[in-house]
């Protein structure tokens, strides 16, 4: 089986870290649910989704991930409201086959050539590169504070800022620092 940190289950505010799976994939999840999560350092030996596949992740940081097949952050499933960065994989660095929404993926790397951040996505309201055109992605760098060393914090001159789409869901959520999801209108 795959989820080596958590299989068929649902996550709030936790941080799933440093699991590995050599079957099915998942490294971190497998049929799950997450939301204000950190999915970090999590790997998938031989085949997708290093932080998560089949799942649905809503408000995580799903950050420096490794699948031995496509996906290094999350494969298959949904993300929405997600910061996906410096994931590997062979195909879809940061996602794979997947609905994402309102995210930032970028930074990610893939031995397919044009994949790193995304692979037979359609993202919508969504930071990334390649631009996927669409509705209301953005291209250009997100500007974090240091992503390298895991500050996922936007900078006062991020284009990401104010650039998502609100949901009924956020009215009233907070986001990992506690903090108002929607501040001001």
């Amino acid at each position: 089986m795959g989820g080596a940190g958590a299989m068929y289950a649902t996550l709030r505010n936790c941080r799933v870290a440093l699991n590995v799976t050599e079957m099915n994939g998942g490294g971190g999840l497998f049929f799950a649910t997450a939301e204000n999560c950190v999915i970090v350092s999590n790997r998938s030996v031989n085949y997708h989704g290093g932080g998560s596949a089949y799942s649905t992740l809503r408000g995580c940081v799903v950050a420096f991930n490794n699948a031995g097949g496509d996906g290094g952050g999350a494969f298959r499933g949904s993300v929405e409201s997600c910061t996906i960065v410096g994931n590997t994989a062979v195909r879809g660095g940061g996602v794979a086959e997947m609905s994402v929404i309102d995210s930032i993926v970028y930074f990610n790397t893939a031995a397919e050539q044009g994949t790193a951040n995304h692979a037979d996505c359609i993202p919508t309201y969504s930071c990334t590169t390649p631009d996927p055109g669409g509705t209301g992605n953005i291209a250009a760098d997100p500007k974090f504070v240091d992503w390298q060393n895991g500050d996922f914090h936007l900078r006062g001159n991020s284009p990401c800022i104010d650039a998502g789409l609100d949901q009924p869901w956020m009215t009233g959520a907070t986001d990992l620092d506690g903090e108002a999801r929607i501040l001001g209108s």
